[in-house]
């Protein structure tokens, strides 16, 4: 007989009776002490599951700093950081966790909730999943039900998410108007938005599908680059299929064209193109277009089909600030299980001007200097600047000559060429000078004396002091008057300037 059925059994006595409590008390307190223990133990159990599945870098990297796991009424419970990262463990990691969860709790329900720190500002509720009875998990995910319409083939899981678009000060205008227009046909009725490469045109273009789609999952949604309007459209018109053609474009709630650059010289094209908006404007659906130039400046576009593009909403999505390039580097490279320092992420900031698909690209080749390295912990400036030296000794660009770099410099800055040849001391005039002088320095193998005649100057002694207060204001970190590019450090100004003259003198 054991002592709690013993001490029951005793006459209630006064003392009996207070035994039996402490007694219970104690049996109480050692279960709550096992269970405790036992569910502290589970998710380091589930986690060195994750690093057979996943490797231990990848699930050190997004468990380890960006999401906790936790177990809570015997399910397993994920809290993230941010809700991109809840989205993105959601997307990539669903399979591995449900396994996981199964092998270590015998459930595959999951409890997503982001950290307080965000939910603050955005309010997410926690979300349960449970699993539908005697489904077999895969290590292919399903696709999201918003995903799966009428017309799958006009939908795409990969379209990207305007929640995950990087904002900044270059790019909220036109995110503002992407969020308006996807929100529904109550809102805005047609946008363009135009910019330079990797800037995020394509990106708000898919968004806006998305965000239609997810709001209205029976809307139909169409989002085809403008080679793609082209090709179907030829291909149409030889095989005498231009109804069904024209029944694809025109028959939906949103069409969204990227690239309608392309069309420039096809002059059948565009004439189906206007009428296709024009349809679609007398249907009341919605029209979203990208262009990597304003209507007005596309060349040999159909004036009434620019006026066409102008009668909507023309935004501008220009090349993004230092920090929004920051915070590029850093979703980018959480994306790529990178772990970067801050002064990496400042560094790839300071030298990826180009925008996002330049940071892509430097961070896929710290990627792959990694892999074959071993090198663990966070990126450093170090090994970003020796991929970036890498980089210029094997560009194999063309030698960069000083009228070009008057070009460019009085082409961002503002100015007449002959106004920065002249004497004229207007401050805009003498930075173009002093801007001009520093990059044929720092780009070209002239002398001063050269420059100096370069630059229509009577002595070098000019264009040596010009120089020296170019670097002053970089050393400073100071701010300047950069004309038609604004106000701006001048570190800034000289990496942009830097980055157009590469770009051009690539062969």
């Amino acid at each position: 007989m054991g002592l709690g059925t013993a001490l029951r059994a005793a006459p209630r006595c006064g003392l009996v009776r207070t035994l039996v409590r402490i007694f219970e008390w104690i049996l109480a307190g050692a279960t709550r002490t096992v269970t405790a223990t036992r569910n502290a133990e589970l998710p380091a159990k589930i986690r060195r599951l994750l690093n057979e599945r996943l490797g231990e870098r990848r699930a050190s990297v997004w468990f380890d700093g960006e999401a906790r796991l936790d177990v809570r009424e015997g399910r397993l419970r994920i809290e993230s950081r941010s809700s991109f990262v809840s989205d993105w463990i959601q997307r990539h990691f669903r399979s591995d966790l449900q396994a996981a969860a199964r092998e270590t709790l015998g459930s595959e329900e999951l409890q997503w909730d982001v950290s307080e720190a965000e939910a603050a500002t955005s309010n997410p509720r926690a979300r349960v999943e449970t699993p539908a009875p005697h489904a077999r998990p895969t290590g292919r995910e399903r696709r999201p039900e918003h995903d799966r319409g009428p017309t799958p083939r006009t939908l795409s899981s990969n379209w990207r998410r305007l929640d995950n678009f990087v904002a900044g000060t270059t790019n909220r205008l036109a995110l503002d108007a992407a969020r308006r227009l996807g929100s529904g046909p109550e809102g805005v009725r047609s946008m363009v938005v135009h910019g330079g490469c990797g800037v995020g045109k394509t990106h708000l273009l898919q968004g806006i599908c998305r965000a239609r789609r997810e709001r209205n999952p029976q809307a139909r949604v169409r989002y085809v680059p403008a080679e793609q309007f082209t090709n179907e459209y030829i291909q149409a018109v030889r095989g005498g299929q231009l109804d069904a053609f024209r029944a694809r474009m025109r028959r939906v709630d949103l069409l969204a064209i990227d690239d309608v650059h392309f069309l420039a010289d096809k002059s059948a094209t565009q004439s189906e193109f206007l009428h296709t908006l024009d349809a679609l404007d007398l249907a009341g659906s919605q029209i979203a277009l990208a262009s990597d130039a304003h209507p007005r400046l596309i060349r040999k576009f159909a004036q009434t089909l620019v006026s066409r593009m102008l009668a909507g909403i023309v935004v501008q999505v220009e090349l993004p600030d230092p920090q929004t390039r920051a915070a590029l580097a850093d979703r980018l490279a959480l994306q790529r299980a990178i772990r970067l320092s801050p002064e990496g992420r400042d560094r790839i900031a300071a030298r990826c001007v180009g925008g996002a698909r330049e940071i892509e690209g430097l961070l896929t080749r710290i990627d792959a200097l990694r892999a074959v390295t071993g090198a663990g912990g966070p990126v450093g400036a170090g090994e970003v600047q020796a991929i970036l030296q890498q980089d210029d000794a094997n560009r194999g660009t063309q030698p960069v000559r000083l009228p070009e770099i008057v070009d460019v410099v009085c082409n961002r800055i503002g100015v007449e060429n002959e106004q920065l040849r002249a004497n004229g001391r207007h401050r805009r005039v003498t930075l173009a000078r002093g801007l001009a002088a520093w990059l044929a320095r720092d780009l070209t193998a002239m002398s001063f004396p050269e420059i100096a005649r370069g630059l229509g100057r009577g002595a070098h002694s000019a264009v040596h002091g010009a120089c020296a207060r170019v670097q002053a204001l970089l050393d400073a970190d100071a701010r300047v008057d950069a004309g038609a590019m604004g106000e701006m450090m001048a570190r800034e100004l000289v990496a942009q300037l830097r980055h157009a003259l590469r770009a051009a003198a690539r062969p």
